[in-house]
């Protein structure tokens, strides 16, 4: 084993640094058995691979952890190290700390558990940090100051395994405790105010509607609703909505340069009302007017009109926690979207708002599944779900890619051919992105859902199968929800229902140019979904911003 350990000092004017190379000392070091923690990678770790007489020492450790679930008193005077252990990758001192009494559900000043450490830190064992925390009680649902859970942040991110880990965790837990008849207290809500952006997507027939999904409208771009009402209408129609609370807006993207790019985001009205697009977070931290409001302190947290200005991330592909940071370092900023963020990026969050009796007629029954072919997988996929047409569904995946529609007989087929091993070669070629999406899906987990089908929607004297988008505006002010409509319109499959073509084709809505893909909603179809959603949005957003 070689390890370069590199010393940095001053020499003048100049930073200087020295690497020194060495094998015997860190042997001997190891040999031991102290810790040394200037490695490149966890003692306990390098111990096991190189060193034979520290195996057994390793697998003590691990088998110790079971008498960490439940510590008989809590010691909160390790409340402190321990966070600073999840977030270094020292497990060796995260053991040693759990062992004497510390609480695995602690909270910082940030209101930030070991959890929430663990999942943004950059450590190469952040994956065994996650596993043992939660093998001590460790619970993935705290909510941090920021309005963050440790789930949300790692569904914020493209941490796949780790989400997959804290989701699976978060599934049994919720299982547990409704066979056991009891709910685990939730934590208050941290956030105070909110505006949520929000697209709904669902299938309606005769009065009665399925949400299939939801999704952030900051990252969306309104193609079908744009052939039908014009370029940028739904952003003018929000700019109106923010109009009232008089607060400085930030619009941080890529910035509008043709007329067409600037009309998209009607960004004439956003500079009407005091609004201002910035292309990145550096550019807005040095605008006066964000300096000048940041230093105004605020009277009433509660309401909205108090605060020091909206921020608006469009399609912003930095850092993934740079929303949460941001939160965390300008509690006085609204973030558009930021109680929805997690919810609404991950399809498993989506289902979970509905999982109670006054919501669950509203949602598709849905289960979620490990991958993986077996033609048992597909038995117990019909047993759970009594559809003769079924929806697979990747955890994350945007514009459709994934979705893949299928007859309950050809359920086991689909399985084989998305999931066996032998065939994802032949599926990065496949030029149908419901399939190819697969190949490169890193989710250990899929959902599957029921089929739900709209009322026929007739085109060109022929009858589609459509899914009806609703954009909305949900508002938390003064310990109030409200709910304003932007637009509405109906997305067409690309076939009609009685057409040759796969049910995928025939039932996935999906805009495409040089073709009819939209239609607008009639006002009776239009007032009676929004009054179902005026019943049913508030119970939804308030288990987004976790005041239920």
């Amino acid at each position: 084993v070689e390890i370069v350990f590199t010393f940095y000092f001053k020499k003048g004017t100049q930073t200087m640094k020295k690497a020194i190379s060495t094998r015997n000392i860190v042997l001997n070091i190891l040999r031991a058995g102290t810790l040394c923690t200037a490695l490149c990678m966890p003692t306990h770790e390098l111990a096991a691979k190189y060193i034979p007489t520290q195996k057994s020492k390793l697998t003590q450790t691990r088998a110790n952890t079971r008498n960490l679930t439940r510590p008989s008193t809590k010691n909160h005077r390790l409340d402190k190290p321990l966070c600073k252990a999840a977030r270094k990758g020292n497990i060796n001192k995260l053991i040693s700390l759990l062992q004497e009494g510390a609480d695995p559900n602690t909270q910082d000043h940030h209101g930030m558990t070991p959890l929430h450490h663990a999942v943004q830190s950059r450590k190469i064992n952040k994956l065994k940090i996650i596993e043992l925390l939660l093998e001590c009680g460790a619970k993935p649902d705290i909510i941090a100051q920021d309005g963050m859970s440790a789930l949300d942040l790692a569904l914020l991110s493209e941490q796949t395994e780790i989400q997959d880990i804290l989701i699976n965790h978060t599934h049994e837990y919720a299982q547990e405790t409704r066979a056991k008849k009891s709910y685990a207290q939730k934590a208050p809500s941290q956030h105070t105010v909110d505006i949520s952006f929000l697209i709904v997507d669902m299938k309606y027939d005769n009065g009665k509607l399925k949400v299939l999904e939801f999704g952030e409208g900051p990252r969306s771009y309104f193609q079908g609703h744009d052939k039908l009402f014009g370029k940028g209408v739904i952003w003018d129609r929000l700019w109106d909505c923010l109009e009232p609370y008089n607060l400085p807006i930030w619009y941080v993207g890529e910035k509008p340069k043709t007329t067409g790019e600037k009309k998209h985001i009607a960004h004439a009205k956003l500079k009407k009302i005091g609004g201002e697009c910035v292309p990145n977070l550096y550019t807005l931290f040095n605008d006066k007017y964000f300096k000048k409001a940041e230093a105004k302190n605020i009277d009433n947290k509660y309401a909205i009109t108090d605060h020091n200005g909206i921020v608006v991330f469009r399609h912003y592909k930095k850092h993934p926690n740079t929303k949460s940071a941001f939160k965390r370092n300008h509690p006085n900023f609204i973030i558009l979207d930021s109680a929805a963020t997690p919810h609404v990026n991950n399809k498993y969050n989506t289902s979970k708002l509905f999982d109670d009796d006054e919501l669950k007629d509203f949602k598709p029954r849905w289960k979620i599944y490990p991958k993986g072919y077996s033609k048992r997988l597909a038995r117990r996929i019909i047993k759970d779900i009594p559809s003769d047409v079924l929806v697979i569904k990747p955890l994350s995946a945007a514009n459709g890619w994934g979705i893949i529609i299928v007859h309950k007989n050809d359920l086991q087929k689909t399985l084989a051919k998305i999931f066996s091993p032998k065939n994802r070669p032949q599926l990065e070629h496949i030029r149908d992105k419901s399939y190819s999406y697969w190949a490169q899906d890193n989710h250990h987990n899929f959902l599957v859902e029921e089929c739900a089908t709209s009322q026929p929607i007739r085109v060109h004297g022929k009858n589609y199968n459509g899914t009806m988008r609703i954009v909305l505006v949900m508002t938390y002010n003064q310990k109030e929800i409200n709910m304003h409509v932007l637009g509405s319109y109906w997305k067409l499959p690309l076939k009609p229902i009685d057409a040759k073509g796969s049910l995928t084709e025939r039932l996935k809505s999906k805009i495409k140019p040089g073709r009819v893909s939209s239609v607008k909603v009639s006002h009776e179809d239009l007032a009676n979904v929004t009054g179902t959603l005026e019943k049913i949005m508030p119970k939804i957003y308030a288990k987004m911003l976790n005041i239920t």
